[in-house]
């Protein structure tokens, strides 16, 4: 029997795969933009609002704003 996680555990999962997903966003970018020597912090906050927007129901890609 499978045990479900705590609610404590769900958000603490998202947390770090919004954080794992928004650096990789953030180094992509800076791979492709030459004057960024490091990945922007500005980019990675950015990306990882709409991500957790999006695991939150807030955020529907493609949806009228």
């Amino acid at each position: 029997m499978s045990v479900l996680p705590s609610t404590e555990q769900l958000a603490e999962n998202i947390r770090k795969h919004v954080e794992s997903l928004a650096r990789e966003i953030a180094q992509r970018v800076a791979d492709d933009i030459d004057t960024f020597d490091q990945p922007s912090a500005r980019v990675e906050h950015h990306a990882k609002a709409v991500l957790l927007d999006w695991f939150l129901g807030d955020f529907i890609p493609g949806a009228p704003k």
